[in-house]
């Protein structure tokens, strides 16, 4: 990863190199030479951490610290060759001797730095590498790993148990049913949840002692194998694989029950199942990774009122007998714990010593209420809470551990945008690039030929966190695609405690003035305005991201210059939440930059100094204005991924260059310019918004060069009377918006023609009619969420086979409407009607009652 990014940074390094050099060749020659030397001691490095490191122990490693150090390399590195990078952009506008003056001094000054970066940074990790090898400290890959103390004695069911009585119930039809091959039953949740408390009680209960008559429990991570009769006494502990290996004859013939407790390996289990087990049995899983099996049995949070029972329980043994003076502090206390068992658990601890008959009743409320307020502080910092979390992050990919420790940048239960965040991921430089850019392909090879896209790395990143139950689901797409995230209290926590590790400060409040900011990452939780007017110093700082205050926060011109003079190599500014007065012209000086998101509500022109930002992957800009004028030439910001912005953007310079065929994202486009020539150099175009009078948009055919596109929204700001050719519509849209464009009904065939069609969007009159008549013959076969919202429909009517794949349909402000078809139930599991009356809402009514009763059915097979 970090040779990957170095190399990055060195392949731009070159090329602005290049452009400057001017006779100096010499100098800047041993300056590359040294350079690559040391990319090439940082490759095996990077080998060791990835395939060495395996064969060491956690503890060894922590002491070794190399995931620190290599991390401080990386830094390092990118420092130098940014720094140099801003001189050199410097020097573009001086005199040709100036520049050569400039140049030799740069190229002894970078040479120096490499120097310094190999002998006391790389140098003492490479000897100490050296030094475990020749010391010969290793571990079998399948020996211990970490030893973790049980929550209660194998042979004791849990003593506190709370809840979850349904899932027990249905977990344990399912092991009693008969199969003929092994059954393998998953438990998946976030780390605490209780998985392994309920699989013990599972396994302790007396119709599972009646039904299986031997019962095993493995532990992959502490090897433990303990075997026991009906009677709940241990008939076998083995450690050894040889003697697992006797267990496959021992268990021929019987009725048993193997618990495998906290597995993250789905190798490990295919290995048990395939070589230790015969038919007759059934496998029991506790995991983190919903990946672990097919399909998984993920646990529920507790609620509410199961929360506060496990609180009372913890602190004073049972239940109702919590005094009314703290019963509402607590019962608070036991909400802000999002239902986690291991949360109330240790919140529990906190409070158990506070709140015996000795201490006082007045101490005993202040400290209830201290935790109220502070749960993070009191529980995420616990040493066992600490450890269970860790285990989750320590079995992440090295890749990916930065991406998870990155959530904790945002708020204490922010609702994250997924898209915000992958496109931050990668202009942090945490998801490699395995397409990159046209700029660097090989002569004639095409981008289109190129392998996995970072945006689509990322988004794999973030599923893979989601399966991994670190990070939770908020809202979805109706195409079930992720829209927003967050994290839960107790794993936000354990980002922060771990935040060191990404450099990150946090400003909650005034600074004083010339602050000395030693860190790679800013989050400024206060007014950004105050901040900046203090000065800070920040020369390794990249990243600012500011949150919205309570009260607006307006930057001026002079913000912006500050930010420039003070942090010169910032890559990534994220201060949407506060508003400029104006574009900020300035940040064209920050050469670095690789995402910009800004506020401001009247904007008129984007600059053309907006051009000069090279390395801008991603530019959003949040205004009030109806349309904004692109002075800069897109065409030549080879590294611009994403446009956004609700403004209509006019496209004011033709320019030259391929760049276009790197932009995926082009929201909101003036219908003007959504001519046959725009989308021929924009051929990877996934998301495309068009907002203004549709009837500028005579190039109707244009939007067939699009094969890419996937997300289409058409928002009309002109006339009723348009001209808007369905036909015309790219063959692999998913997602269609249309806005304002008063279509007949009729027309709706033409639609559903498109057969990748998921999502269809009709608002504000998109369609107009009091009639809409609705056959298969009409298409929308893959159609699975339909919204009508606004309209003047009175009758709606669909054949029984219309409409196969229809799994939502929404119905906003619809208030004409008498008649919904009933033959949408067959299908549907949402529906959502807002002001429907009389007719259309008994119509309404009948399809969820059908919904419900198909869903009731369902769920009784299920069980």
């Amino acid at each position: 990863m970090a040779e990957e990014k170095a190399d990055q940074a060195v392949r731009f390094w070159l090329q602005d190199m290049t452009r400057v050099i001017l006779g100096c060749e010499d100098e800047i020659h041993g300056v590359i030479e040294e350079l690559t030397k040391l990319m090439g001691e940082v490759e095996i490095v990077k080998q060791f951490l990835d395939k060495e490191a395996k064969m060491l122990q956690k503890e060894q490693l922590r002491e070794m610290d190399l995931k620190r150090l290599m991390k401080k390399v990386r830094y390092d590195v990118e420092d130098a060759i940014e720094s140099s990078s801003t001189t050199m952009a410097g020097a573009m506008a001086r005199s040709k001797c100036f520049r050569r003056f400039l140049i030799r001094g740069l190229g002894r000054a970078l040479k120096t730095r490499i120097g310094f970066i190999k002998s006391r940074r790389l140098q003492p990790i490479t000897h100490r590498i050296q030094a475990y090898r020749y010391m010969g400290i290793r571990q079998p890959v399948c020996s211990v790993e970490t030893n973790q103390v049980p929550p209660q004695k194998l042979n004791e069911a849990p003593e506190k148990f709370v809840g979850l009585e349904d899932e027990t119930e249905n977990l344990i039809s399912s092991l009693m049913e008969e199969t003929e091959e092994v059954g393998v039953i998953a438990i998946t949740g976030m780390a605490g949840i209780g998985k392994t408390t309920l699989a013990s009680k599972i396994f302790h209960d007396n119709r599972i002692m009646k039904e299986f008559p031997t019962r095993i429990w493995l532990d992959e991570k502490s090897t433990e194998f303990r075997s026991y009769d009906s009677s709940n006494e241990i008939i076998n502990d083995a450690v050894s694989p040889i003697d697992r290996l006797k267990f496959k004859a021992q268990l021929q013939g019987r009725r048993y029950l193997l618990v495998l407790d906290d597995i993250w390996n789905p190798g490990f289990l295919n290995r048990v199942v395939t070589n230790m087990l015969p038919e007759m049995g059934k496998v029991l899983i506790t995991s983190c990774s919903n990946r672990i099996t097919k399909k998984p049995h993920v646990l529920r949070f507790l609620n509410e009122k199961e929360s506060w029972d496990l609180l009372q329980l913890e602190v004073f043994g049972e239940l109702d007998a919590c005094p009314e003076t703290l019963k509402s502090t607590g019962q608070r206390i036991a909400q802000n714990c999002d239902g986690l068992p291991l949360a109330i658990v240790a919140v529990g601890n906190s409070l158990v010593a506070a709140s015996s008959t000795k201490a006082a009743e007045d101490f005993t409320n202040m400290w209830w209420e201290a935790v109220s307020k502070n749960m993070r502080l009191y529980v995420a910092y616990q040493k066992d809470v600490f450890e269970r979390l860790e285990s989750s992050y320590v079995n992440l990919p090295q890749d990916m551990q930065e991406c998870f420790l990155y959530l904790g940048v945002f708020p204490e239960d922010h609702e994250i945008p997924v898209r915000t965040l992958t496109r931050l991921w990668i202009a942090e430089g945490f998801v490699p690039d395995e397409r990159g850019t046209i700029l660097g392909k090989s002569a004639g090879q095409n981008l289109d030929e190129a392998d996995e896209s970072a945006e689509e790395t990322a988004d794999k990143y973030l599923d893979d966190l989601i399966d991994r139950n670190l990070v939770m689901v908020v809202k979805t797409y109706p195409n079930g695609q992720i829209r927003t995230c967050r994290l839960h209290k107790l794993i936000y926590g354990f980002c922060k405690f771990k935040a060191s590790e990404q450099e990150i400060i946090e400003i909650n409040g005034d600074r004083p003035a010339s602050l000395t900011l030693n860190c790679r990452r800013l989050c400024v939780y206060s007014d950004l305005s105050k901040f900046l007017a203090s000065r800070p110093k920040g020369r390794r700082v990249r990243s600012i991201l500011s949150f919205k205050e309570k009260e607006e926060v307006v930057l001026h011109g002079k913000d912006s210059s500050r930010i420039h003079e003070c942090l010169k190599l910032l890559r990534v500014l994220d201060c949407g939440h506060a508003k400029f007065t104006t574009f900020p012209k300035s940040l064209s000086k920050l050469i670095h930059l690789r995402y910009i998101s800004v506020s401001c509500d009247e904007v008129r022109v984007i600059p053309e100094a907006v051009s000069s930002l090279r390395y801008l992957e991603t530019l959003v800009v949040h205004t009030k204005s109806a349309s904004v004028q692109l002075k800069a030439n897109i065409w030549s910001m080879y590294q611009l991924r994403h446009l956004v912005t609700k403004a209509a953007i006019v496209l004011a310079v033709r320019g030259k260059g391929e760049a276009g065929k790197n932009l995926q994202t082009l929201s909101r486009l003036a219908p003007r310019c959504c001519t046959e020539d725009v989308f021929t150099r924009t051929p990877n175009l996934k998301r495309l918004g068009v907002r203004g009078n549709l009837a500028d948009h005579s190039e109707a055919e244009s939007f067939k060069k699009l094969e890419r596109l996937e997300k289409l929204k058409l928002i009309n700001e002109g006339a009723e009377e348009i001209r808007l050719d369905l036909h015309c519509f790219p063959p692999n849209l998913k997602s269609l918006t249309l806005s304002s464009t008063y279509l007949k009904w009729e027309c709706m065939s033409t639609l559903g023609k498109i057969e990748s069609l998921e999502i269809l969007k009709l608002k504000d009159n998109a369609f107009v009619g009091g009639s809409w008549s609705c056959t298969k013959a009409d298409g929308f076969g893959r159609l699975g969420f339909l919204l009508i919202r606004t309209t003047d429909l009175v009758s709606w009517e669909a054949s029984d086979d219309s409409f196969p794949s229809l799994k939502c349909l929404v119905l906003k402000e619809c208030a004409e409407l008498c008649k919904i078809p009933l033959t949408l139930a067959k299908s549907l599991d949402t529906l959502d009607v807002g002001s429907v009356s009389g007719s259309a809402g008994e119509y309404a009514g009948e399809i969820k009652q059908e919904i419900a009763r198909r869903q009731e059915k369902n769920k009784r097979k299920v069980i």
